[in-house]
């Protein structure tokens, strides 16, 4: 069960014709099943889950994100929201063409996600 603990922090560059776009998106998760063979009390083998789930929530994000700009040249989760604050002037926005460049964005996606055990108490960090 991964939930959000904060608002993602999305910047937008636009100082060049391909937009880089940087997301930090804030979460936490429970371990909500217990296996016999592992300790969810300990806090190494939380953080090694939490790595493993930020890799894959990484990779996963990128390749919606990529296939999203890239393939379908579609800007589904509104990154123009943002990037129009970059702009002084709606001429400016409207030369800048955003419509056109995002397909060639770039994104750099950070996710931090705090795993912790669902039992009562947890060992030491």
């Amino acid at each position: 069960n991964v939930s959000p603990i904060r608002n993602s922090n999305i910047k937008i560059d636009t100082s060049s014709d391909n937009p880089n776009i940087s997301i930090s998106i804030y979460c936490e998760a429970k371990v909500l099943t217990i296996n016999e063979n592992s300790d969810y009390t300990n806090y190494t083998v939380l953080k090694n889950i939490s790595d493993h789930a930020e890799n894959f929530l990484i990779k996963n994000i990128e390749n919606y994100l990529n296939k999203t700009s890239k393939d379908f040249n579609c800007d589904i989760a509104s990154f123009s929201q943002y990037a129009i604050y970059n702009f002084f002037t709606l001429s400016e926005w409207d030369d800048y063409n955003w419509a056109s460049k995002f397909a060639n964005a770039n994104f750099n996606v950070n996710v931090d996600l705090d795993v912790t055990s669902s039992l009562l108490f947890s060992g030491n960090k």
